[in-house]
């Protein structure tokens, strides 16, 4: 965790310049935060705007 912004830029320039730099730490925290990892988030947001919008529109939009 970045104590400082100087921190935070160090922490970002050493994961640009090596993409493998605690990589099992964040395959963890990923299987303990994220639900689905299929890259399919957006679809599913998407998918979810559409049905809200159709269940709230009012009756003449739907038409």
């Amino acid at each position: 965790m970045a104590a400082s912004a100087a921190d935070l830029v160090g922490a970002v320039g050493r994961y640009l310049a090596d993409p493998a730099t605690d990589a099992e730490g964040r395959r963890q925290l990923v299987r303990r935060c994220c639900t689905f990892t299929d890259g399919r988030a957006s679809v599913r947001l998407a998918r979810w705007v559409l049905n809200t919008l159709a269940e709230t529109a009012p009756a003449e939009a739907r038409s």
